[in-house]
């Protein structure tokens, strides 16, 4: 990436921010359709589905979105090569370029970048950006990590020549580690990867050497961090911390803010779409990137001994913020029942913590009127992520009876 024109694109996607609500919407529906109307002449996958649910070329313009059908991870898999709209990309020559080449993160055919999920789904699928829309996706992660700072502000940080230390699964083509290492470039910083299954004396060892004060990462590897931070093994002036890749909840976002001294970003992307949205203030929320996508959202459903369901949103239950509660998860174990894994810190009264979260509990599920559903509440030693996919998530998958 070009640092000047990096920095001129920045300038314009951030002033979208300012959009009004129908000036928004107007810009997602000429985008939308422009899609729409691509899918239908270039990819077979797409036409065929169209057409099978009723859809005609004439409607691609007018219906609303909800009526188009829709497509998960598996789907993608299961369709790649008749779903795609480039006729040299197929699903076994990228298997065989991600197995040959991962370490280097080169783009495919020196023109597209791929991207392979965590498999926190199910099996890894492969996601594919074109040079465009590589940039695009960039300059959406870069306007999220600068969040709430201005352009001057922007341009002072960036002549101190930023050192940044990414803190996570690196040893793939994952969408965290390839966007920071262009995104680094463009922006001229220098960069250190410290991949989560390194020994913590290895990472001991290059923090000190290299000295970051810019650290992105998934949270509970932000976490460890912070832990070494507090037990006087690291020492780091951090500007900004950026979390990626997990949920993170008020309790550790407070703990995390109190170690390193400064605003923790919260960051939000996916392989489909590395730049989702961003999160500075607890009260504000996730503000969503509508300039970028079109995002719906799934609840949690829980069903009564009649049959009578009702959801708890996902946003309900994260906002703990418990004086010596660091981390917490949960898991829905059958249709009215769940768990809550908590991690504290040390001298703190885990009997104290139990009864506040219940209390909280209890008032949110009385409030969605859910007093039927049974919860528990577990401690710990640590909140450990997947070990398949590098990450923490907040809810747990279980089987529900």
């Amino acid at each position: 990436m070009n640092y000047l024109k990096t920095l001129t694109d920045l300038y314009r996607l951030k002033k979208n921010v300012k959009l009004s609500a129908e000036k928004m919407r107007s810009l997602q529906d000429e985008k939308l359709r422009k899609l729409l109307r691509f899918t239908w002449e270039h990819s077979a996958y797409y036409r065929a589905a169209f057409e099978k649910a009723g859809i005609t070329e004439e409607q691609l313009d007018t219906l609303p979105l909800s009526c188009f059908p829709t497509i998960d991870k598996q789907m993608l898999l299961e369709h790649f090569d008749e779903l795609v709209t480039v006729p040299d990309l197929k699903q076994e020559n990228l298997r065989e370029f991600d197995a040959g080449e991962a370490a280097d993160r080169k783009p495919y055919q020196g023109k597209y970048h791929v991207v392979h999920s965590s498999g926190s789904t199910g099996k890894p699928g492969y996601f594919v950006y074109d040079e465009d829309a590589w940039r695009q996706m960039l300059l959406g992660i870069i306007r999220a990590a600068l969040w709430g700072m201005s352009m001057p502000q922007i341009l002072r940080l960036l002549m101190k020549r930023p050192r940044i230390v990414y803190i996570a699964a690196t040893d793939g083509r994952y969408g965290g580690a390839m966007a920071v290492g262009d995104g680094t470039r463009g922006v001229g910083a220098s960069q250190l990867y410290l991949d989560i299954k390194t020994p913590v004396t290895e990472w001991i060892r290059q923090l000190k050497a290299f000295r970051p004060n810019i650290v992105i990462g998934y949270p509970s590897a932000i976490k460890i961090l912070a832990q070494l931070m507090e037990n006087g093994e690291v020492s780091l002036d951090a500007e900004r911390v950026i979390s990626c890749g997990e949920p993170l909840g008020r309790s550790l976002r407070t703990y995390l803010e109190n170690i390193f001294r400064t605003q923790v970003v919260n960051f939000y992307g996916a392989s489909e779409s590395l730049a989702l949205g961003v999160e500075t203030d607890l009260e504000e929320g996730m503000l969503l990137f509508d300039d970028m996508n079109i995002i719906e959202v799934e609840d949690l459903w829980f069903e009564d001994g009649r049959g009578n369901r009702e959801f708890l949103h996902p946003l309900a239950i994260e906002g703990f913020c418990i004086e010596g509660l660091k981390d917490y998860q949960f898991r829905q174990t059958t249709k009215d029942t769940f768990e809550m894994y908590a991690e504290t810190g040390n001298g703190v009264s885990r009997e104290q913590i139990r009864q506040e979260m219940l209390l909280r509990m209890r008032k949110i599920l009385a409030e969605k009127r859910l007093d039927y559903v049974q919860f528990y509440v577990n401690f710990v030693e640590e909140i450990l992520p997947d070990i398949r996919t590098g990450k923490k998530t907040l809810i747990l998958k279980g089987k529900v009876a």
